[in-house]
């Protein structure tokens, strides 16, 4: 994973709407300029730091690798060429802006010698797009971290792909249900699962630990998830398919300490057939609460 900073004092808001950044090739002379030409290194799970009249006001993370795209700038009075490279982008912006200027000292000791994003003087360098290293990236992370809070994950390539690799399979005409199934079926020999059977070895409900009858289950869908909560191990339970089965379908769900919750189309006479009772309880993680509460809120009858 690589870390950028982007200034967009002119274009923040427009990029932000369209959750990209967008850069021209070449200047009028028809030469290309190093801080355009970093929108080619990029990578989806890199993570972008924007810059805003020497505030940090956003945390993005990159989705794909750049692409030739027209400018959507044109109504501007800009003298930049009309293609460019467009890298689409997550944006997340923060609620406090951490201004540049009260961390001059920190930061300046952090930049790079050559093609710094920053002058001596702490104020951004004319410019576009800047690659820092790991220890800068960390750094201005951890700005942000502390008055925001911070919903952007880092997800590395291996990651995005799978996740692409799955997107690619799902038909947006066929029924959302057969798509869920699909989903399933591929995130079952996956790094979902994989990262569910290195916190548990066996139903989290029943106990049963037949690896290969185990299903990794989403609290909150595929569908309705965005890239780092679909492969997120918070975001699951480790199941085995009669559990699945209800927990999928709503019938079950968990309270905040992790006991059980059924629904009332569930009728006691099934509890044991369904292998079910009011006294189980699961172990859950602060960050599991989350996803619970939207599967108790969206999908629990």
């Amino acid at each position: 994973m690589s870390y950028f900073v982007v200034f967009q004092n002119k274009t923040f808001e427009e990029e932000k709407e369209g959750q990209y950044l967008w850069a021209p090739q070449k200047n009028n002379q028809g030469r290309g300029l190093f801080h355009w030409e970093s929108m080619m290194r990029v990578r989806p799970g890199d993570i972008i730091f924007s810059m805003f009249r020497q505030h940090l006001v956003s945390v993005n993370l990159a989705k794909e690798q750049a692409i030739e795209a027209p400018n959507p700038f044109l109504n501007h009075e800009t003298t930049w060429e009309r293609t460019g490279w467009l890298v689409k982008a997550e944006y997340n912006e923060l609620p406090n802006p951490v201004s540049i200027k009260e961390h001059r000292e920190d930061i300046l000791k952090l930049c790079p010698p050559k093609y710094s994003p920053f002058t001596r003087t702490g104020g951004g360098t004319q410019g576009y797009l800047f690659e820092i290293d790991e220890t800068f990236g960390e750094y201005l992370l951890s700005l942000a971290r502390k008055n925001n809070y911070l919903s952007v994950k880092e997800i590395n390539e291996e990651e995005f792909k799978e996740i692409k690799e799955i997107e690619d399979l799902l038909d947006q005409t066929r029924d959302q249900t057969e798509n869920e199934r699909i989903v399933k079926g591929r995130i079952g020999q996956g790094l979902f699962k994989q990262k569910l059977l290195s916190r548990s070895s066996e139903c989290e409900i029943c106990g049963l630990d037949i690896s290969s009858l185990l299903i990794a289950s989403h609290c909150k869908p595929w569908s309705q998830s965005d890239n780092y909560e679909r492969l997120d191990a918070d975001n699951g339970l480790l199941l085995c398919a009669n559990h699945d089965g209800v927990f999928d379908k709503g019938l079950i769900s968990f309270s905040s300490d992790g006991q059980i919750l059924i629904s009332s189309k569930v009728e006691q006479k099934n509890y044991p057939l369904l292998n079910l009772n009011q006294q189980i309880r699961i172990n859950i993680t602060a960050n599991q609460k989350v996803y619970l509460e939207w599967h108790r809120a969206n999908k629990l009858q």
